[in-house]
């Protein structure tokens, strides 16, 4: 198997902070992530989803989020992080609109295992 690459390049965009206004530059930054272990890099991943999903929550009512923490919290995929998080409701009124009768579209949002389970029948 081959050894994965150890250090990675990235350009970087500095600017703001103690810099004077409208100051802006880019450097070329070689990152060694040698000897960094899995829990590591995926805390550090995590700490990076973890903003991007506040971001999206901030724009929320007290009341959405209220509901949220009521309903045990939220599962979101790391991809999704950044993205709008709808509402039950919302999300159900989505695939109603689409076509699926309300009563699927309930347990579709309410219960998504099952889709897998009836998909895996088929």
């Amino acid at each position: 198997m081959a050894k994965q690459k150890e250090i990675q390049t990235v350009a970087m965009r500095v600017s703001g902070g103690n810099l004077p206004s409208g100051y802006s530059i880019t450097l070329n930054i070689q990152m060694d992530f040698s000897g960094c272990t899995r829990d590591e890099l995926v805390a550090w991943a995590l700490a990076e989803r973890k903003v991007a999903l506040q971001r999206v929550l901030r724009g929320k009512s007290p009341e959405f989020l209220q509901q949220l923490a009521d309903d045990g919290g939220l599962q979101v995929h790391a991809r999704d992080a950044g993205r709008n998080i709808k509402t039950r409701d919302e999300r159900i009124d989505e695939l109603t609109e689409s076509g699926v009768p309300r009563n699927v579209a309930e347990v579709l949002v309410d219960n998504p295992e099952k889709l897998s389970q009836l998909l895996n029948e088929s």
